[in-house]
């Protein structure tokens, strides 16, 4: 192949499914920092034996930006830069305007 041609079209349809698990890996992140419950490290020993093409350098790179992005929430919450407005029904103010930056 010369360079600066574009590959074929059946060659991008190979990297569509290492994208799509990516995707999927970053969701389970994501969720995983926001409940509990969901274990991104299971997730990831599973995709793992699996699907080994993947490279896991990236797979290490997406689950760090979903579990950051998901901690960040709760940072914002937590800070009172989230604004919700069920949030602030159900959940008064109780600070003094010292301890509230």
């Amino acid at each position: 192949m010369r360079s600066g041609t574009l590959r074929p079209f059946s060659a991008w349809l190979e990297v569509l499914p290492v994208i799509a698990w990516l995707g999927l890996t970053l969701g389970v992140a994501l969720g995983s920092a926001l409940i509990p419950l969901i274990s991104v490290e299971i997730f990831l020993v599973g995709l793992a034996l699996e699907q080994p093409h993947i490279p896991w350098l990236f797979l290490g790179a997406v689950v760090a930006v979903g579990q950051v992005s998901g901690k960040l929430l709760y940072y914002y919450a937590a800070r009172g830069e989230a604004r919700c407005s069920a949030c602030r029904r159900s959940w008064p103010r109780r600070c003094s305007p010292a301890w509230c930056g």
